[in-house]
């Protein structure tokens, strides 16, 4: 809730009460989505440096049970590949595609469509607006089809961002 509301200091004091609460126990199950929220956080917070840490604390995790978490996980390294400086946008791409075709083969077309968010704002920042655009006018379709307005109203925004990259 804190995360939605955009509370992200917040998420992550709340977060990391929750890995020293789970790190210390023997049954430490959803331990790797807490280190994907820190994750999402520390980008969020602007802390790139956090978010790497957070990341390799969690990809061995992730890797306990691939089907279900490599997907989450490629999409963060998609994240931290395209905030890296200097953003390495091509190795960003295949992460990126690598999540969204797992998830599209799962069933997990919402978050397929949560990593496309991220690959056209990457587009955006790569100034491929027209791809970015094309992207995001279809996923806002999609998401106010789902009737998920939360992330409808961010493709709006996004939209307008790229518009004035113009």
């Amino acid at each position: 809730a804190l995360m939605a509301a955009e509370q992200f200091e917040a998420a992550r004091v709340v977060y990391e009460k929750a890995l020293d609460a789970i790190e210390g126990a023997t049954h430490r199950r959803f331990l790797e989505t807490v280190y994907y929220n820190l994750v999402q956080v520390a980008l969020a917070l602007g802390d790139r440096a956090g978010a790497e840490r957070y990341y390799q604390a969690g990809f061995p995790l992730a890797q306990l049970n691939p089907e279900k978490d490599s997907p989450r996980f490629d999409f963060l390294k998609g994240r931290l590949l395209a905030s890296s400086s200097p953003p390495n946008f091509g190795q960003a791409q295949v992460y990126f595609e690598q999540s969204i075709k797992a998830d599209e083969i799962s069933g997990a077309v919402v978050l397929a469509a949560h990593t496309r968010f991220y690959l056209a704002q990457m587009l955006a920042q790569e100034k491929k607006t027209d791809g970015s655009r094309s992207l995001l006018n279809e996923l806002r379709s999609q998401f106010h089809n789902w009737r998920i307005p939360f992330w409808q109203q961010k493709c709006e925004q996004a939209l307008e961002a790229v518009d004035s990259l113009e």
